[in-house]
């Protein structure tokens, strides 16, 4: 399926402190190659090579992946300030919202998302699981920018208040995690690295 890249743009966040790591998680080679490259091969066979991408983040490494690499507006503010970064950088009305740690966010999931963006009184389209609604695996209209900066000013940073305030529509995606529940799994410590690796070994 074809998509416009009129209407959404994609960014993806890799400008946290991976303190839980202990090094830079989207960089961190898994099983032969960064993290963040599984991620950006899926995107670029599902949206093709010429759909707008951008990395936000300050480390300059990253750069090896000729992509635009966009520093936060506001540090230190985690998901909410990348959030604002990218409606800030964004030209068009949506931003698909992506994490450099789940590396095996996968076509079907992608696409599900996007067909969704003609839920037009959503102010947000966010993937849920049976686990856990995905704050980063979402899409974020460009009206809501001006309520991201509020909630920074006065040190809101938790994502899911911010989403339920919003006119949510919480997309269903249980099949997909049935079949494939790595799929929606944030590689963010060594324990999960490990199991990530493990699952790869025998799957590749």
């Amino acid at each position: 399926m074809k998509f416009s890249s009129n209407s959404f743009e994609i960014f993806i966040l890799a400008g946290g402190k991976s303190q839980r790591m202990g090094t830079d998680k989207g960089l961190r080679v898994l099983c032969g190659k960064p993290m963040i490259a599984y991620l950006l091969d899926t995107l670029y066979l599902t949206l093709g090579s010429h759909f707008p991408i951008g990395i936000i983040t300050q480390e300059k490494n990253y750069s090896q992946f000729n992509v635009p690499l966009l520093p936060d507006l506001i540090a230190d503010k985690g998901p909410m300030g990348g959030l604002f970064t990218a409606l800030t950088h964004s030209e068009s009305a949506y931003v698909l919202l992506l994490s450099c740690d789940m590396p095996l966010v996968s076509t079907d999931i992608l696409t599900a998302l996007i067909q969704a963006l003609p839920t037009a009184w959503s102010d947000c389209i966010i993937a849920q699981t049976p686990e856990r609604i995905h704050p980063l695996l979402g899409i974020y209209h460009q009206r809501l920018r001006e309520k991201v900066q509020d909630n920074i000013h006065h040190n809101h940073l938790k994502m899911m208040p911010f989403i339920r305030a919003n006119h949510p529509h919480f997309l269903n995606m249980e099949t997909i995690y049935r079949q494939c529940p790595q799929c929606f799994q944030n590689v963010n410590t060594p324990e999960a690295f490990a199991e990530m690796e493990a699952f790869l070994s025998l799957s590749y």
